[in-house]
C-alpha cells in the first residue's frame, strides 16, 4: 500500500473516483427490485440452466463463476449447471450490460468503479475496527452491517436499519453483536461443549 505524504494533487481524481462509486451504487439499487416485490416468491423463480444463461448475459463468465464459487465441490457444480435460479434477472440484465463494453478505456474505467466500490464496502463494513476516525464516519453515515441489515432468511428476520452500541462506553458490545449475527447459535456452543466436555471428564474419574 502506497501512503502519500500529500495527496492534493490527485483530489480532483478521488473526487471523480467517488461520484463513480457514488452513481454504481445508485444504478445498483436502481436495478435491484424494492422489498414490496421481494415479497413474491413466485417472481423470483426464475429458473436457467447454464447454456440458457450465457445466452441471456453473455458478457458474465458463468461458468468461470460457477467453477470457482463451487470449487470444493466439483460434483455440485455440474448439478448447478442443470438448473440456475436468478431471483431478480432485472439486476443480471443491469450487470450483463455494464461489463459488456469492448472499449478498452470504458471497460478500465468500470473495472476500476467496481474495486473501489468494493474497497468501499470492505472499509465500512470494518469500520469499527480499523480506529476512531473511520468509525466516526460510519456512524455519521449511521452505516450498518450488510449482515445485520439483511436480517435471516427470506422473512428477514432481525433486520435491522440503524446502528446500535454508538454511545456505549463498552467497547465489546458492539463486536459480540456482530458475533451474534453471525452465527446466532455459534457462540453458545463453545461455552456448552466445553463444559460438557468437562463434566464428561470428571463424571469418568468419579467411575
Amino acid at each position: 500500500m502506497l501512503v502519500l505524504d500529500d495527496p492534493t494533487p490527485y483530489d480532483a481524481i478521488m473526487d471523480q473516483a467517488a461520484e463513480n462509486v457514488a452513481k454504481l451504487e445508485r444504478d445498483i439499487a436502481m436495478a435491484s427490485w424494492p422489498d414490496t416485490e421481494m415479497r413474491d416468491f413466485s417472481l423470483q423463480y426464475n429458473a436457467y440452466n447454464l447454456t440458457e444463461l450465457m445466452r441471456a448475459y453473455p458478457a458474465i463468465e458463468w461458468q468461470s463463476y460457477l467453477d470457482g464459487f463451487l470449487s470444493p465441490h466439483s460434483n455440485e457444480s455440474k448439478i448447478a449447471a442443470e438448473k440456475i435460479v436468478l431471483t431478480q434477472p432485472s439486476y443480471f440484465g443491469w450487470l450483463n450490460s455494464l461489463v459488456k463494453s469492448t472499449n478498452r478505456a470504458q471497460k478500465a474505467n468500470t473495472t476500476a468503479t467496481i474495486v473501489n466500490y468494493m474497497i468501499t464496502q470492505i472499509l465500512f463494513e470494518d469500520a469499527d475496527f480499523i480506529g476512531p476516525y473511520m468509525k466516526k464516519i460510519a456512524v455519521e453515515a449511521n452505516y450498518v452491517p450488510y449482515v445485520q441489515r439483511r436480517g435471516h432468511g427470506t422473512k428477514k428476520i432481525g433486520r435491522r436499519r440503524s446502528r446500535r452500541f454508538d454511545e456505549e462506553d463498552e467497547r465489546t458490545l458492539a463486536c459480540v453483536d456482530l458475533i451474534m449475527t453471525l452465527m446466532p447459535y455459534g457462540p453458545g456452543a463453545f461455552l456448552i461443549l466445553p463444559a460438557l466436555a468437562f463434566s464428561w471428564m470428571q463424571s469418568n474419574k468419579i467411575i
